[in-house]
């Protein structure tokens, strides 16, 4: 876990509003491999990266506004599925993805241990035959 990832689970904790002591009593105590004069230069990044607002002299919160970057690998089945999917059918436009993906996002997830394959309606029976 990065520097800046350890400085959000701590913002997290406090409910999003941190001050500067906060972070440099977990410093001292966890985070050894981060120096004071460090901590000063990452809080300035992350505030030039739009990830904290300051509120005030030595006051941070977390920006609600900023978007997490959705990464996706689709694993060993899927490869292969799209593999062959591809070798018979080079033209046709489909998608292949799984509920699990958003199971972290969702309230309420159907069948998660699913592979879905969208394809075109006209290749439909092609590829499911």
């Amino acid at each position: 876990m990065t520097a800046v990832n350890q400085i959000i689970d701590i913002a997290k904790k406090q409910d999003g509003i941190f001050t500067r002591k906060d972070l440099l009593n977990v410093v001292r105590s966890g985070m050894k491999n981060i120096s004071e004069g460090s901590l000063v230069v990452l809080l300035n990044r992350m505030i030039a990266e739009n990830k904290i607002i300051r509120v005030s002299y030595g006051k941070y919160k977390l920006n609600e506004d900023l978007k997490h970057e959705f990464l996706y690998e689709p694993n060993e089945f899927m490869l292969s599925l799209n593999k062959h999917i591809k070798e018979k059918f080079p033209f046709i436009d489909y998608c292949i993805w799984q509920p699990s993906v958003f199971a972290s996002m969702m309230l309420h997830v159907p069948a998660v241990r699913t592979t879905l394959v969208d394809v075109e309606r006209e290749a439909m029976e092609s590829v499911f035959m």
